[in-house]
Formats: C-alpha cells, sequence, structure tokens
C-alpha cells in the first residue's frame, strides 16, 4: 500500500509540474504575471487528468459475479463433454438403451426418446453456457451496466436459483455442488454490487 501511495503521489507531482511550467510559460508569452483565477484554471485541468479512485466493493463484485459465471461456463462445457463423447448419461441397463432408441414419444413420431434425451442434455448445455458468457462478458467488460440494472442483477439470481433447486429435486449431488457455489458467489457479488451503488 505504501508503495502505492507513493506512486500515486509522485505522479500527482510530476503532473503538477508540468502544469505548472505550462501555466508559467503561458503567462511569459503574454506577460502577465500569475494570478489566482490562472492557478485556479491549472488546478481544475489538474484534477481533471487525475484517475477517478477505484472502488473496491465495486472489484470485489466484479470477481464475484464472473466467477459465479466461470462455474456455470465450467459446468456447461463438462456438460456438452459428458453428451457427445462419453457414456456418462447412458442407462446402466444396455436394453433400456435400445428401447430408447426404438420408441417415440406421443408428442412425435419423429423422434425417438434417446434422440429427446441428448437433445435436451445439449439444450441444457447451451443454458448454463449462456448464462456464464452473458454475465461473465457483463461483469468483465461492462460492470457498470450490470450494477445499475436491478432487472439484470435480480434475472441472474433467479435464473440461478432454479438451477439450483432443480439440481437438488432431479439431479446428482455434484451438479447441485457446482450450481451452489455459482449461487453463492452470484449473490455475495450482487450484494456487493448493490452495497457500491451508495
Amino acid at each position: 500500500m505504501t508503495s502505492t501511495l507513493l506512486e500515486h503521489g509522485l505522479a500527482d507531482e510530476v503532473l503538477l509540474a508540468v502544469y505548472a511550467s505550462r501555466f508559467q510559460h503561458r503567462n511569459a508569452e503574454h506577460g502577465a504575471a500569475p494570478d489566482a483565477s490562472g492557478c485556479a484554471a491549472v488546478a481544475g485541468e489538474f484534477s481533471g487528468l487525475r484517475p477517478p479512485k477505484g472502488n473496491p466493493m465495486l472489484n470485489y463484485a466484479a470477481v464475484l459475479i464472473a466467477l459465479s459465471a466461470t462455474v456455470m461456463v465450467f459446468l456447461g462445457v463438462v456438460h456438452v463433454y459428458y453428451t457427445v463423447a462419453t457414456n456418462k448419461f447412458d442407462p446402466r441397463d444396455t436394453d433400456l438403451k435400445s428401447r430408447l432408441e426404438a420408441v417415440s414419444p406421443v408428442l412425435s413420431r419423429q423422434m425417438t426418446m434417446w434422440n429427446g434425451w441428448i437433445g435436451f442434455n445439449l439444450s441444457h448445455s447451451l443454458g448454463l453456457l449462456f448464462f456464464g458468457a452473458v454475465f461473465g462478458y457483463l461483469a468483465i467488460f461492462r460492470f457498470s451496466v450490470l450494477q445499475h440494472s436491478t432487472f439484470l442483477l435480480v434475472t441472474g439470481a433467479l435464473v440461478l436459483s432454479v438451477y439450483a433447486i432443480l439440481s437438488k429435486l432431479y439431479w446428482f449431488s455434484g451438479a447441485f455442488r457446482g450450481v451452489a457455489l455459482a449461487l453463492v458467489l452470484y449473490f455475495a457479488g450482487s450484494i456487493a454490487a448493490f452495497v457500491a451503488r451508495k
């Protein structure tokens, strides 16, 4: 922290020296003596160039929501991999899989139960990836938009809450733990974002 303060102090001194030199040169050209209004103008220009001080709460909020989005992207990628490249979602009964590949649902004869199963898993993965991509982008590159949009913050919390409920009721413990982690990170980040508004 001391080194940071020193760096900021040195930077301020350099900027102030540059503007003081410019002010003196301007007065010398016009043959005028320094006055209060000129000094105020220099001070205004100097303060306008200084970088705004960051809000640590905003940094925490952005990082937490970005981590939440990263967890969801990870879950989506793993889900796609399990669906298309492994037998993780195959029934343990091979005869049952054969039946699923042959039987169509009441909804339509143009699909089989197995094709529907694969499609539903892939579309589920797409939802995870979409959530992670959108909120990850907002957290990293457009956090001011996310911070000041109650709609976006609440929508993200609702989506993750629904995923957590579904994973608890219908899925397995590993999925629930992953979604719960993303939800906790998101809630913490959202609270920090709300606090930083004040």
